[in-house]
């Protein structure tokens, strides 16, 4: 196969940067003594929740370039001005945010993805994760299913997270416009270090509403687009990027909506059908893993199409903070893991497929490359 490497020396210098930004974030693990730094982790939660209520309350929205005091914040927002204060200090003295004089704040770099006018923002990702819904399972089930083995999620909603969701539209609505700004989180540079071009359509599986498919349509003009996830999910999509995406680019996107068990999934039509898979494994158990690469692999009939699946590929030990946060969110909400290659091989070869090239891009992840044996 064609090597589907691309920037190869802008990734070799992403990973290098990683490297530094992760020693660098363990300076307090080894520079404050062991009992205040367990004492810093154990009240982080005080940070995140404060995060959360920023975001709630549209503070940042109503922030400006000028200063702001916090009695003018507090009666545009109908707050009691001692307590919102107090909250935006704390916030100010974690860098969200700059105090300029007393009682008086402004944004700054690291408060301007909470304004929703901010076209990378990621007030979503931050209410999906601190809502109620997502963070009782860790609080009321985690200990429990260390034990038990079970998943906090179900044990606590009694429901898988994606059953739940069909059935709670606001927070379906939520997910779903969270997984849309995925890309404030990373940028969408790593795209560019796939070769796409030697492809000629690509079928984006769980792809929500499209963001990453219709990226990578506006840079490749040969390309068209299948975007296939929970009907909930993709419908109006196409609605929805009108007054974003240009029309040369949207006509090439088609939308089908169901599930990936139960429903029929698009069929191949060209030997360079493309079945992208971005984020997705990590959400299965090794079972679910297994069924799923096989319906997609009937669903290409006789033509030896492509598989290609973005997820994290963890070392064998010592794996990044990154990595085991997403192991267990996944641990949380769903059957599912981030995964070693070894564990990624095992898949594939009791899925009788073959992992012909990893490709490396400027996220957590990297692109496996799959062919049918």
């Amino acid at each position: 196969m064609k090597n589907l490497q691309q920037n190869l020396i802008k990734n070799k210098c992403f990973n290098c940067i990683m490297k530094i930004a992760a020693w660098i974030s363990d300076l307090p693990n080894k520079l404050t003594p062991a009992p205040f730094r367990l004492m810093q982790i154990g009240s982080l939660f005080w940070q995140s929740r404060a995060l959360y209520i920023t975001v709630k309350l549209g503070i940042a929205d109503e922030m400006c370039s000028a200063p702001k005091s916090s009695l003018e914040l507090a009666n545009q927002l109908g707050l009691h001005e001692p307590h919102l204060y107090r909250l935006l200090r704390f916030m100010a003295a974690m860098g969200v945010f700059k105090e300029v004089k007393h009682k008086h704040f402004v944004h700054n770099k690291l408060s301007l993805p909470l304004a929703r006018a901010e076209k990378n923002n990621v007030c979503d990702m931050i209410l999906m994760h601190n809502s109620s819904e997502m963070t009782l399972p860790w609080m009321d089930a985690m200990q429990a299913s260390i034990k038990n083995g079970g998943t906090p999620f179900v044990q606590y909603h009694g429901s898988d997270l994606f059953t739940y969701m069909d059935n709670n539209q606001p927070l379906n609505t939520l997910f779903s416009n969270a997984m849309n700004t995925v890309e404030s989180l990373t940028g969408l540079e790593y795209l560019q270090d796939f070769d796409w071009s030697a492809f000629d359509r690509i079928i984006d599986l769980g792809g929500s509403k499209g963001s990453k498919s219709l990226a990578i349509l506006a840079e490749h003009a040969h390309l068209s687009a299948v975007v296939f996830d929970r009907t909930e999910v993709v419908k109006g999509a196409k609605d929805y990027w009108k007054e974003i995406v240009s029309d040369q680019v949207l006509k090439r996107v088609d939308y089908v909506g169901g599930d990936l068990f139960s429903s029929i999934l698009p069929e191949a039509k060209f030997e360079k059908d493309l079945y992208l898979l971005i984020a997705v494994f990590h959400l299965l158990d090794d079972a679910q893993a297994i069924t799923l690469i096989n319906r997609i692999c009937d669903a290409m009939g006789h033509l030896p199409a492509t598989i290609a699946i973005v997820d994290a590929i963890l070392p064998e030990q010592q794996a990044s903070f990154t990595d085991a946060s997403f192991d267990m969110q996944m641990l949380m909400g769903t059957m599912g893991r981030e995964r070693t290659l070894n564990e990624w091989n095992n898949i594939f070869n009791l899925a009788e497929v073959e992992l012909v090239a990893s490709v490396e891009i400027r996220t957590f992840a990297q692109v496996m490359v799959l062919k049918q044996k």
